[in-house]
């Protein structure tokens, strides 16, 4: 048996022990990580991501495989290592398995890592990685409640380090975490065992291609032509609101892109946008011509038959996650009936 007690195995080259929960594992031959007898939950914990949005951890990672690390961007060797090694194994798995697995970074240092500094660091690895920061206090008891112990600095001054466990948890889509990887995983062992765990672990409903709904707010035929140029993409969909408040608009982001927005072509100009509103009991479209979501520097070629996925941040309505369907050159929604 081996016990994941928080142990500080973190940057600063520290041991000790926590007061985080003893977690008891057990060994498993199938895996080069180390399984867990009884599943721990994911943390229920609101974060705000690398665009300055609130992330809600469960909401937002339903449904797909979700490997969680606390770290931080100025450490010296374990957090890029791991980041490097993830992104490689990621690369070299089937692009099937590539699209149920999402890769969350907590800082632990969130004085440092603000949602910049946190977006240019991880899309120097993958740009589909989320990087999540908030105050310590909610940081510490997110990584307690998985048996990850944090140690706050006695000093911030100079070029600290900050101590913290080195684990990446794997939840499945019902936010029970199965598999523990301990630093020194190769990438090959990494993608062996996610490959393995895909088939193992249950993964809830996925977002509808093309179309989600939350808090009466409808997203459908959501898609991105393949792109003649490998520097920029197009997203298209239309917002029905059915309730009685009309909803804004105020952010996207792209899991294959650091940097996604809102443009509206009027005659022969183009202008980016703050926001645009969706007005009550009606419907907003996003179509060639008008307004549209610009993908800029996508992390991978788009090809059609590929799948990009969208997040669309409406203010206090919430968050809708899409995903669109890379379509051919030429592509229309079907007309709907109403």
């Amino acid at each position: 048996m081996v016990l994941l007690s928080g142990a500080l195995a973190g940057c600063a080259g520290s041991t000790g022990v926590a007061d985080a929960p003893v977690r008891l594992l057990g060994p498993s031959s199938e895996f080069h990580g180390t399984w867990l007898e009884r599943p721990i939950p994911e943390p229920d914990v609101t974060l705000t991501d690398t665009s300055g949005g609130p992330f809600d951890l469960r909401r937002e990672t339903a449904g797909r495989l979700t490997l969680v690390y606390f770290g931080y961007t100025h450490c010296p060797d374990v957090c890029p290592t791991t980041m490097a090694d993830l992104a490689s194994a990621l690369r070299d798995m089937p692009k099937a398995d590539r699209a149920e697995i999402q890769v969350v970074f907590i800082t632990t240092d969130p004085e440092r890592d603000t949602p910049a500094v946190l977006r240019s660091w991880l899309a120097s690895f993958d740009t589909s990685f989320v990087g999540l920061t908030g105050d310590y206090a909610t940081i510490r008891a997110a990584a307690k409640s998985v048996g990850i112990a944090l140690q706050e600095p006695a000093s911030k001054k100079g070029d600290y380090e900050v101590t913290h466990g080195a684990e990446v948890i794997a939840f499945d889509g019902a936010h029970q975490g199965h598999l523990v990887f301990t630093s020194g995983m190769s990438s090959s062992e990494y993608a062996a065992d996610l490959h393995r765990l895909l088939g193992t672990v249950p993964l809830a409903a996925t977002p509808p291609v093309g179309d989600a709904t939350v808090s009466g707010l409808r997203v459908t035929d959501a898609y991105v032509p393949q792109p003649a140029s490998p520097d920029v993409a197009a997203g298209y969909f239309t917002v029905t609101d059915s309730g009685d408040r009309p909803a804004v608009l105020t952010g996207v982001d792209a899991d294959v892109s650091p940097t996604a927005s809102i443009h509206e072509n009027t005659g022969t100009s183009m202008r980016r946008l703050r926001s645009v509103t969706v007005p009550a009991h009606g419907s907003l479209v996003f179509s060639p011509g008008g307004y549209h979501l610009m993908i800029e520097s996508p992390g991978r070629k788009l090809r059609s038959g590929d799948h990009v996925r969208l997040t669309l941040t409406f203010g206090e309505a919430g968050r809708i996650t899409v995903d669109a369907p890379v379509t051919p050159v030429g592509y229309r929604p079907p007309v709907r009936s109403r």
